[in-house]
C-alpha cells in the first residue's frame, strides 16, 4: 500500500484577460515533500466550482503509476490532502475575492480606478 501526501503551498495569477474574464493560475504544491507547479486556465465566475476543480486536479495529478505485482495490497494507494478543510476554505476565500474584483471591474468608469483594480488582479497571490 502506497501513501501520497499532497499539500497546497501557493497560488498566483499569471495572466488575466478582462475581456473574456479568464486567468491563468500557477498552483504550487508539494507531493511527498517534492515541490511541483501546475498551470490552469480558468474563467472567473464561480469560486465554489473553481475551488472543487483545483483540489480535484491536484488529487488527480498526484496519482502514481502502479507496477504489476502479485501482492494485492501493492496495487492500493492513498492520497492524503494535508489539512484539506482549511486549505479549501482559504482557496475559496481567495477565489471569491478575485471573482468579486473581476465583477466590479466591469462597472468602473474612471480610468485611474480601473487600472488600479486591474493591476491588483494581475498580481494577486496567496500562500497556504
Amino acid at each position: 500500500m502506497k501513501k501520497t501526501i499532497v499539500s497546497l503551498k501557493g497560488i498566483e495569477i499569471k495572466n488575466y484577460q478582462p475581456k473574456t474574464n479568464t486567468a491563468s493560475l500557477r498552483i504550487i504544491y508539494n507531493r511527498d515533500n517534492d515541490q511541483e507547479a501546475m498551470y490552469k486556465d480558468i474563467v472567473l465566475n464561480n469560486a465554489e466550482e473553481l475551488t472543487k476543480n483545483i483540489i480535484q486536479d491536484l488529487k488527480n495529478r498526484s496519482k502514481i503509476e502502479l507496477s504489476e505485482t502479485d501482492d494485492p495490497l501493492g496495487s492500493i494507494f492513498i492520497i492524503h490532502f494535508y489539512d484539506e478543510d482549511k486549505i479549501e476554505e482559504k482557496l475559496f476565500n481567495f477565489l471569491a475575492k478575485l471573482c468579486e474584483k473581476t465583477r466590479n471591474l466591469k462597472h468602473i468608469t474612471n480610468h485611474n480606478e480601473y487600472m488600479k483594480v486591474y493591476d491588483e488582479i494581475k498580481v494577486q497571490r496567496a500562500s497556504f
